[in-house]
């Protein structure tokens, strides 16, 4: 009955918002206000120009290259020198979550946690994009980084899903997760030091989020205070239906690619339940619950946080449709989406000048109004931004300025 009505609200929304939709993704990036969709624009080039002029450090940082970024043991080290703390972090349910903590004196921090098979370490981008601002960036159960040594047996990853997906059975799929977000919540209120706690969730880390804060709006408790969501999950369902149609999503969800044989082997009904039992068992978890996890049945809940999206007009993962059911079921007026022309959760990588500019402004501004007409006038844009600069260089101690890297000979 629970899944009946989520379809019959998803295909609802769709219904009703068919005719208006298609304008949204014909842009390189669109501006969608929630307060008033007439209000959304194409975001101006030189919008974006004066974005990449003001952060162009960016694009010779050591945790923006790709190179790094995917092998664990060289952001580990890279953290280091940015001043990141490894931390663990208990749940209420004794799961320990390995986390990195950014101290650096100021009084707003942003969590940060990633997609199904992302470590944090593959967040590192962050740890630079957002030095203004104390970061946490979590692990959620059931991923962690062990460093794989030849003659130590006990550090071999023998289990094919660490292997490929860097995960284990603590993975739960939403059915616990939001626990972890607010133990690592709980972690940084018990600091007592920070004004304003922003969430920053990347896939099935934005899934998580938003389950979370709905759920703590619903028993009037604090959690966020506002919300970055890039990429978001609508449902588990939705996940899994994905990976059957082409299970390679799950490695390369930019791509996909599975081959054909595989992707015939993955709709066998006798495949697909014997994959079922298969999670049920090493997870733990029960299967038809799990599917049915939607945001459509949280997502109203989230009545007053002001949440920005981030989405793909080619995002794979998460197709068009899906995006517009969030959307519309996000009871908050105080939302804004970024629609970009890049593929699933690469935004940070690929506008890594303007997600910085908007993030930020969306953090520091106090209404998204503020934010939006920054964004459609390029010189007030400009004169905000200088303003900014020329503040934050006569108060930035040395220690967070950014050192780039010596040249190879």
């Amino acid at each position: 009955m629970k899944i009946f009505k989520i379809t019959l609200v998803s295909l609802f929304i769709c219904f009703c918002n068919l005719a208006a939709n298609p304008n949204w993704y014909k842009h390189k990036t669109f501006i969608l206000n929630g307060k008033d969709e007439l209000q959304s624009f194409s975001l101006p080039k030189e919008s974006e120009n004066v974005a990449r002029a003001y952060h162009m450090e960016l694009n010779t940082s050591a945790l923006f290259d790709t190179r790094i970024i995917f092998r664990a043991e060289l952001v580990r080290k890279e953290f280091e020198k940015f001043g990141g703390e490894e931390v663990n972090i208990f749940t209420e349910d004794k799961i320990r979550l390995s986390c990195t903590y950014f101290d650096r004196g100021k009084d707003k921090v942003i969590v940060v946690s990633g997609g199904l098979t992302n470590l944090k370490e593959n967040m590192a981008p962050f740890a630079h994009m957002f030095l203004d601002a104390d970061l946490l960036i979590i692990n959620l159960r059931g991923k962690e980084w062990t460093q794989t040594k030849t003659f130590h047996p006990s550090t071999w990853k023998l289990s094919p899903l660490q292997y490929f997906l860097q995960i284990s059975s603590d993975v739960k799929f939403g059915q616990k997760e939001e626990r972890d977000i607010f133990a690592a919540v709980d972690f940084l209120r018990a600091k007592n030091k920070y004004k304003e706690i922003i969430g920053l969730g990347i896939c099935y880390g934005a899934f998580i989020k938003a389950k979370a804060q709905a759920i703590r709006e619903e028993q009037q408790k604090p959690l966020f205070d506002k919300l970055i969501l890039d990429g978001c999950w609508l449902s588990v369902g939705k996940f899994w239906e994905k990976l059957i149609e082409d299970p390679m999503l799950a490695i390369q969800p930019q791509r996909g690619g599975a081959s054909k044989s595989t992707k015939n082997l993955f709709k066998k009904k006798w495949f697909i339940k014997n994959l079922e039992k298969f999670l049920a068992t090493v997870f733990k978890v029960n299967v038809k619950k799990t599917l049915s996890l939607s945001l459509v049945d949280y997502l109203p809940k989230i009545q007053k946080t002001p949440i920005i999206f981030f989405h793909s007009g080619k995002d794979l993962l998460i197709p068009q449709n899906e995006f517009e059911i969030i959307w519309q079921s996000l009871a908050t007026p105080n939302k804004l989406a970024i629609i970009t022309s890049n593929e699933h959760v690469w935004n940070h990588l690929k506008q890594k000048e303007l997600y910085k500019t908007i993030s930020e402004l969306f953090i520091d501004l106090d209404s998204i109004d503020e934010l939006t007409h920054l964004l459609q006038n390029p010189e007030l844009l400009d004169d905000y931004l200088h303003a900014q600069m020329q503040e934050k260089a006569a108060t930035m101690p040395d220690e967070n300025l950014f050192r780039p890297r010596k040249k190879k000979s």
